[in-house]
């Protein structure tokens, strides 16, 4: 079981950690919600609780949590100082990127979020529980923001969709220090953690063995 989790926070800690920055700027939120949601994970599986999609599951259950922290009004806002880039081109539009997504209505930026991170529209519907028909809606719109904003290229008038290219060059301009900024330290409290679970719960059963 410790084995699988820790799997999991390989697979899936930066997908989470990039989404967790689109819901609050408060580092202890970000860091508490995606621990929270492994461990929380953990301790499910170890119950026998069947928990379905993984992915999905620890999605959920970083929203749950960071919007219990922040409340549901609360918007990141712009670019915190310390990730302001250097001058350049690439940095600018790095920063447009980042700016143009967080001037997003929340919901809309969620939806392009989880998009980005390759959520398919059933699934980022699942996780937000609204109508997968409002979820294309919203990341048309908001890549249609982006077009607009100039981070992309300008939509041609017969634009029907395609959005394989502008998801891959999107994905491209994803800004890495989320990443860097909080995966070593949420790392670290995870599989500390579910070292502390698994040797408590190996504790458990020795013990119910030697009560026997």
């Amino acid at each position: 079981m410790e084995a699988e989790s820790l799997e999991l926070c390989r697979r899936h800690l930066d997908a989470l950690l990039r989404y967790a920055t689109a819901l609050t700027a408060r580092t202890s939120a970000i860091e508490d919600a995606v621990e929270h949601a492994f461990v929380s994970h953990f301790a499910a599986r170890m119950r026998g609780r069947e928990v379905g999609d993984a992915r999905i599951w620890l999605t959920r259950a970083v929203r749950k949590h960071i919007l219990s922290l922040v409340g549901a009004r609360e918007d990141p806002g712009d670019l915190p100082p310390d990730a302001q880039p250097e001058s350049g081109s690439t940095d600018t539009r790095h920063r447009l990127f980042r700016r143009t997504l967080a001037s997003l209505p929340r919901c809309q930026r969620e939806c392009v979020r989880l998009r980005i991170e390759g959520y398919a529209c059933t699934e980022i519907a699942s996780i937000l529980r609204i109508r997968k028909g409002k979820v294309g809606a919203l990341i048309f719109r908001g890549f249609r923001h982006f077009h607009e904003s100039g981070v992309l290229a300008p939509m041609p008038p017969t634009w029907r969709g395609g959005f394989r290219d502008t998801f891959l060059l999107i994905a491209h301009l994803r800004y890495l220090w989320e990443e860097s900024r909080y995966r070593k330290r949420v790392q670290k409290r995870v599989y500390a953690y579910l070292l502390l679970l698994g040797l408590a719960t190996a504790a458990a059963a020795v013990a119910a063995v030697l009560m026997q």
